[in-house]
């Protein structure tokens, strides 16, 4: 967020957040009240709204651009992440470190991202040899 505000200080523009909490109605009420707005782009990051109604708003909306996400049609104007591979990678660099006994802490949003995550967890400690603690996931 601080880097998106940066930018748009320096091109005279003001930066707006609304957050929808990952609930599909306060999605879309967030994404309306930065329309009412008149927002020229929205970075958004929208995980419960349908492929179709989103695929909508991108095509009304040019500067829209979607985050953590990858919506067919619009892959140019997506930004999305290997959930599970960060997770995997970030794990490994621990054990590579000379750590055994890593904690994990998840999301508490029902999302894939947090199951995507704990699965890369899982992987580089079965991959090292060592124990799936349950304890150490939160």
């Amino acid at each position: 967020v601080k880097a998106v505000e940066q930018v748009a200080y320096r091109t005279g523009n003001f930066l707006l957040i609304g957050n929808g909490y990952h609930n599909v109605q306060k999605e879309r009420q967030a994404i309306e009240q930065l329309i009412r707005h008149r927002c020229a782009a929205l970075v958004v990051h929208a995980k419960m709204i349908p492929d179709e109604e989103l695929a909508g708003l991108m095509k009304q909306i040019p500067g829209m651009v979607l985050i953590n996400r990858i919506l067919p049609g619009y892959e140019t104007r997506c930004v999305a992440l290997d959930d599970r591979y960060g997770a995997w990678l970030a794990t490994r660099h621990l054990i590579q470190q000379g750590h055994t006994r890593i904690g994990y802490l998840c999301s508490n949003h029902d999302i894939s991202d947090a199951e995507d995550r704990l699965q890369g967890y899982y992987a580089a400690l079965e991959e090292s040899g060592l124990p799936c603690n349950d304890r150490l996931v939160t």
